[in-house]
């Protein structure tokens, strides 16, 4: 407690041999040191673990402990300790049919087990490893009777074999494990939202019985003093659907509405889970109540309800949006060709406003570097048309849609470029576009290879000579120089860094203080792959949040649509990148919610800032302190979840349970940011 500077010594024997000792040194309180170590797996070992503390030479504390170990004895002691726990529980169960067969069932194998076990010395290093493989397996067995046993059992002390628990709806689903980890204390399912805005949540349902059943999911019409109002006004059901992904794993990921009957089917002794989008565009501010309701579709159906408490806070949602989202989605060539216009509503429901355009104007040149016949602009003014209403357009790789009989750094095709260029900006003035509603894009990621760089500045040399007012955009990774970003930022109107090469990575601080310094608009991207296992409020909420701590205005993920793998399954020609599924539209995704979220919280910082500027000495003394703090060391709080912590965005060595326990505290501090920002926008409004 004095905080005295102390050393941890960490020493193994195994049969009398001492290994190399290991130890820290600390002054903090909780001092934590590992130290690994093998034992064969031929042959059964006494080990004897020893922990010192010691206070300039002198012991202060020790700790011994004493094992014995035999190839595989802990595996079965586990397993029998297990299926007694199972068989225990068993008589206490409501439905308990099929369960008692495989306890049986796994009780005879233990008995066949056990005797290869107790000669494993003796087998071969293969035979060994045929053996630790099927104890493994048996052992995984043992624990999913159990863990079906202890929800059953928790199942009967509700009185039903059909329970229903609100869950975290940003933590990744974990099924019947959940109930282990004590994940079961939340009946009602609570949300709290800005007026006009879009909120989650989740119900988990466990069916605890032998039979599967199908459920009828109703809503009640949600209630506030003498108001009503519709659920299918304010509230829309999804299943939530786990898919394969690139690790050959699950992910409870997929949001596709519940089918037009609103039925769940839930398998026996397993659970499912029920995702919630409420949109507080129809309701006024205040508390409002609801109620969710489930009935199985049997001769004597079994009901279950959750209550829906949500609090509509007052300050509205401006209908202006600050923060550029991009995702590349190129839908027009994706899985999603077919649905174009839902694509579409989509993307701009959840925040996108800006769209990376690969349908340009197309003209051809001839040796004297003039433009011969017409530019059609046919097919660009149909894309257009339909984008530009919803934002910007970034019009990617678009000198390739000049083509003549020379090559890109001839003279004929610079002289053809500019005219062309001029041509295309007056040609979309008169479509009611300006120059702040596009950007050329003429390379993707400077630096990532040779040559790129340099190709950007010769497209962009000629743009700033056909037009200096069009926008020039550009999305750099962590590989460029400083020397080369100087060189171009003459060039560049919007930046765009790459999140990990050039925000997160500390050795590149001086590449971004050059981008930040040159005055021109920056946002960021991400295009990590394991998407599916990506945190929705790490890697995708949060990164509102970062950008804001950086002071930039713009957020970009790959991909919305983009890749020829159907994200419905494993994929095998690229990683897991994208953001949604296709089916009947666009079917969306946890992580494409959480996206729409940090859109959403940027927003109200925003609105609170713009409030703070406009009016700072009319406001009480304690409130602009607190909003000050807000918005700087309270978005730093939310900010370090997008890959600045040590709990990372991807699931680590401690499996899911350390994923959903690092989502908990996540979300409360999200969930404590905003109603601190609600309090004080409230009250300075």
């Amino acid at each position: 407690p004095e905080g005295r500077a102390v050393e941890v010594r960490i020493e193994v024997t195994q049969n009398g041999a001492m290994l190399p000792a290991s130890s820290v040194a600390s002054s903090e309180q909780m001092i934590e040191h590992e130290f690994s170590y093998s034992v064969p797996a031929n042959q059964a070992v006494n080990l004897t673990l020893s922990c010192a503390v010691l206070e300039e030479g002198r012991i202060l504390v020790r700790r011994t402990h004493t094992a014995y170990l035999a190839p595989f004895v802990q595996e079965l002691g586990d397993a029998s300790r297990m299926l007694a726990e199972t068989e225990a529980l068993l008589p206490q169960l409501i439905d308990a049919a099929g369960l008692e067969e495989r306890h049986s069932f796994l009780q005879a194998r233990l008995g066949k087990l056990e005797p290869k076990i107790l000669t494993a010395g003796a087998l071969t290093e293969s035979g060994r490893g045929d053996l630790r493989n099927a104890t493994h397996a048996f052992i995984n067995e043992v624990k999913r009777l159990r863990d079906v046993a202890r929800a059953a059992r928790y199942a009967a002390e509700k009185g039903n074999v059909v329970f229903l628990v609100a869950a975290n709806p940003w933590a990744p689903f974990g099924g019947l494990d959940e109930i282990g980890e004590g994940r079961v204390d939340n009946a009602a399912l609570a949300v709290e939202a800005f007026h006009g805005e879009t909120e989650s949540a989740a119900l988990n349902i466990f069916n605890m019985s032998s039979r599967p059943r199908t459920f009828r999911v109703t809503l009640d019409g949600m209630k506030r003093e003498a108001a009503a109002v519709p659920a299918r006004d304010a509230v829309s059901l999804h299943e939530v659907v786990a898919v394969p992904t690139q690790m050959r794993d699950f992910s409870a990921d997929a949001l596709p509405l519940l089918n037009g009957a609103e039925l769940l089917h839930v398998p026996a002794w397993d659970a499912r889970q029920l995702w919630l989008n409420i949109n507080t565009a129809a309701l006024s501010p205040g508390e409002w109540s609801g109620r969710l309701r489930l009935g199985s579709l049997d001769i004597e159906p079994i009901a279950a309800e959750a209550d829906i408490r949500l609090t509509v806070w007052g300050p509205r949602m401006p209908g202006e949006q600050p923060l550029s989202l991009c995702h590349w989605g190129y839908v027009h060539r994706s899985m999603l060709k077919d649905w174009p216009e839902e694509a579409l509503a989509d993307q701009v429901r959840n925040g996108t406003n800006v769209f990376v355009g690969t349908i340009h104007p197309a003209a051809t040149y001839n040796e004297q570097g003039e433009i011969v016949g017409d530019i059609d602009f046919s097919a660009h003014d149909a894309y257009v048309k339909r984008h530009a209403p919803h934002g910007m357009i970034l019009f990617f790789n678009y000198q390739r849609s000049l083509k003549g009989p020379g090559d890109m750094d001839s003279d004929a095709y610079a002289k053809a470029h500019v005219q062309w260029l001029r041509a295309w900006a007056a040609h979309l003035k008169q479509l009611g576009v300006d120059h702040a509603g596009y950007a050329l894009y003429p390379v993707d990621e400077p630096g990532l290879s040779d040559g790129l760089v340099e190709h950007y500045l010769l497209m962009a040399k000629l743009a700033r000579e056909a037009d200096p007012d069009i926008l020039l955009y550009t999305d750099p990774v962590g590989r460029i120089t400083e020397d080369e970003l100087r060189e171009m930022t003459p060039y560049v109107d919007i930046w765009c860094p790459n999140r990990n090469g050039l925000i997160l990575d500390d050795k590149n601080a001086a590449k971004l203080d050059i981008i930040k310094g040159s005055g021109a608009t920056v946002w960021m991207y991400e295009c990590d792959g394991n998407v599916k296992h990506q945190s929705p409020l790490g890697y995708y909420r949060a990164q509102a949040w970062l950008a804001w701590h950086h002071g930039m205005t713009g957020i970009g993920f790959w991909s919305y649509c983009t890749s020829q793998d159907d994200p419905w399954f494993r994929p095998t020609l690229r990683h897991d990148y994208l953001m949604v599924y296709p089916g009947r539209g666009v079917v969306s995704s946890k992580r494409w919610e959480a996206v729409r979220d940090g859109v959403e919280d940027y927003t109200m910082l925003a609105k609170l800032r713009g409030l703070v500027e406009a009016a700072e000495d009319n406001i009480d003394a304690e409130d602009l302190d607190a909003a000050r703090a807000l918005l700087s060391e309270g978005v730093h709080t939310i900010a370090v979840f997008c890959g600045m912590d040590d709990d990372n965005t991807l699931p680590g060595p401690d499996g899911m349970s350390c994923v959903r326990r690092v989502a908990d505290t996540r979300w409360k501090k999200i969930q404590d940011a905003r109603r601190a920002l609600a309090g004080l926008l409230a009250r300075i409004e």
